[in-house]
């Protein structure tokens, strides 16, 4: 009995070891966890650098050097995500893990910081000081109560933005399109890839916004389209319109258009305007550029 008590405990030890890699890195021992459906050892959540929190986020512009450890780390996926609005759960990890120790940047850091300000009831945008303060000490749960989706133009609120090259580490000093145009860029082969449906992320907001669209279309232009005039923004937009629902209000008979309208304006467009430029640049003469387009039906 003893000796078959000793096998199984041997037995037990030999999974156990199989289960876990151990691996040493410049900042300690990491162990990664056996895939449970292939035969690879996966690494999760290994910190390569130390984002500024707190109020350290608004001081430092550069990551801080990463951690250091002696004893192992468990590399396992923790479903840690950063600081936000929980929706479209689909897309999020169940039971995530919120830490504030990530990067965000935004497009245009000082008006989309006065504008999520004033969403949150904060009044006084136009005194720097009063606004540096009020983000400082807000709590993370009124942050993040604004879900920033909610845009008909398509604007994500919180993107990244061009860094200013101050010689600390600095990862985008300049614009992608200006990259892009310049073809000053390393060329390789690339894979663009959407869906036809893409447009199903808005799906949720139809019943409000066909009657938004019909009153105002002008409202869902992309803001990055610039006009000499309201009337011209206007006269676009009654184009737009016009190309791709016809004659006809939006409503439940061309749901379906309402879809092809967002998923040009926020997936398709912004895919192919780069291609178009990496072509013209000479990038398919040095490498291969594909395109994939998934249809639907």
């Amino acid at each position: 009995m003893k000796w078959w008590t000793c096998v199984v405990l041997m037995c037990a030890a030999a999974l156990a070891d199989d289960e876990w890699r151990e691996v040493r890195t410049a900042q300690g021992p990491v162990r990664g966890r056996k895939h449970p459906t292939e035969d690879i050892y996966t690494f999760y959540n290994i910190p390569y650098a130390t984002a500024p929190t707190g109020q350290d986020k608004f001081l430092i512009l550069a990551p801080l050097p990463g951690p250091v450890w002696s004893e192992p780390f468990d590399a396992v996926d923790e479903k840690v995500i950063c600081p936000q609005a929980l929706i479209m759960a689909e897309l999020v990890p169940k039971n995530p893990v919120v830490k504030e120790n990530c990067l965000i940047a935004s497009r245009d850091p000082v008006e989309i910081a006065k504008t999520h300000a004033r969403k949150l009831n904060f009044t006084n945008v136009d005194d720097i000081y009063a606004l540096e303060n009020f983000y400082k000490t807000a709590s993370m749960e009124l942050l993040t109560s604004d879900n920033f989706f909610y845009r008909t133009d398509s604007i994500f609120t919180f993107s990244p933005c061009v860094e200013r090259d101050t010689g600390d580490g600095a990862f985008l000093t300049e614009s992608p399109l200006s990259i892009l145009k310049s073809g000053n860029y390393r060329k390789l082969p690339v894979l663009y890839g959407f869906s036809e449906m893409e447009g199903l992320t808005r799906i949720g907001f139809f019943d409000i916004w066909k009657h938004k669209m019909n009153e105002k279309f002008s409202d869902f232009l992309p803001a990055d389209l610039k006009f000499e005039s309201d009337e011209e923004r206007e006269e676009v937009a009654s184009k737009i319109k016009k190309f791709y629902f016809g004659e006809k209000p939006v409503g439940n008979d061309n749901i379906l258009k309402y879809v092809d309208f967002f998923s040009d304006v926020m997936f398709a467009y912004h895919m192919l305007w780069p291609v178009k430029l990496h072509v013209e640049r000479g990038g398919w003469q040095q490498s291969n550029i594909f395109v994939r387009i998934f249809l639907c039906g």
